[in-house]
């Protein structure tokens, strides 16, 4: 039908035509109404202009649909509350990295109004930002509250933070003869398709691990690989029961993955051990060098990781009293452990050793 509610004639029916091949870009034009229609060449995606990623916390997180996995009681509420607060506030996520302030949306669907004051409370919030909002007991079905806050506060990057997945996937009937994967993928699909169409925004999704570990990350996420699948970025979060140290994993679709060793204090705050990005990455990967070391390796893996430059076996003898055969021992299982490096014939160094430029090689950079 047109304008006048009647069939078009051919003359209109082939104006339209024109009209949409002109408003095609160049290399789609001829493909229009062709099963082609949405190929573009690789000159035509390269001159185009896409404004950039926004990061919920910059150096480790990226705005999109986000899921943080973990194990029942370990503190990923606490978690998701503290950065809840950092972003409503513009404040430090993580104790120490500085965030845009933004509105913030926490669907506690496990928790009441109670608790979460009580849990403000021991966080130390005394003047409670205004643009962070809660809803424990939804009016109706959670995509529609996302897709409404995300709408209501489309232009300001919000941040919804759903807490838990568990507490949403029976509430959405499955389709005839489809798979748990299919349900999966097309209940996270749904959620991001909402995040999707507004620039900036963030859906953190709060999910369980499975009981039984793997050795990927990713894969201890609890359901099938549908829910993983459909999200932008992954995070996990481990911690023993009893220690206050944990490790959060990160990995994204747009972003450099990372691991960071965290700590849970007695009041429900996580911070990054360090004070930083960069120095909780370095803290994991030395808590990881130092795994399952004996006293005499920790030691000599201490002694070179303090000397960034490089060491000998003679100063490394010196500084601990080892004997030497002791100290060449102990050097060569921590280099085939990869856990130090050999720079050069003599000389041991942390992995973090860069060595310096010549002038030569310098100009040559420059």
């Amino acid at each position: 039908m047109n304008s006048k509610m009647v069939v078009p004639s051919t003359e209109e029916v082939d104006e339209i035509i024109r009209n949409v091949q002109g408003n095609a870009e160049p290399d789609q034009a001829q493909f229009i109404g062709s099963p082609l229609s949405g190929m573009v060449s690789a000159k035509t995606l390269m001159d185009k202009q896409y404004p950039p990623m926004i990061e919920l916390v910059p150096g480790m997180i990226v705005s999109g649909t986000v899921i943080l996995a973990a194990a029942p009681k370990i503190g990923k509420s606490w978690l998701v509350l503290g950065l809840a607060l950092a972003s409503a506030n513009g404040g430090f996520a993580f104790g120490s990295v500085k965030v845009e302030p933004r509105p913030v949306l926490y669907l506690a669907l496990e928790d009441g109004e109670r608790r979460l004051q009580q849990r403000l409370l021991s966080l130390g919030v005394v003047d409670p930002p205004e643009n962070l909002f809660f809803i424990t007991d939804p009016t109706e079905d959670v995509p529609t509250v996302i897709d409404a806050f995300l709408e209501e506060h489309q232009s300001e990057q919000p941040l919804i933070i759903l807490d838990t997945l568990g507490k949403v996937l029976p509430t959405i009937p499955a389709v005839r003869n489809e798979s748990s994967y299919e349900r999966d993928y097309r209940i996270m699909s749904a959620l991001k398709a909402l995040v999707d169409k507004y620039y900036g925004s963030t859906l953190l999704i709060v999910h369980h691990t499975r009981k039984m570990g793997a050795t990927d990350a990713v894969e201890t996420i609890s359901g099938t690989n549908g829910i993983a699948g459909a999200a932008d970025a992954i995070m996990t979060l481990q911690r023993p029961r009893t220690s206050s140290e944990g490790i959060l994993f990160v990995t994204s679709r747009d972003a450099e993955e990372g691991e960071y060793q965290m700590a849970f204090a007695s009041n429900g705050s996580w911070t990054l051990t360090g004070g930083s990005v960069d120095a909780a990455k370095r803290a994991f990967e030395r808590e990881k060098r130092s795994e399952n070391l004996d006293t005499r390796s920790q030691t000599i893996l201490d002694c070179v990781e303090q000397h960034s430059s490089g060491i000998t076996p003679k100063e490394v003898t010196e500084i601990t009293g080892f004997e030497r055969n002791i100290v060449d021992t102990y050097l060569k299982r921590l280099l085939d452990s990869q856990r130090i490096q050999k720079v050069k014939r003599g000389v041991y160094a942390p992995l973090t050793y860069q060595p310096e430029l010549t002038e030569t090689e310098v100009q040559e950079v420059s």
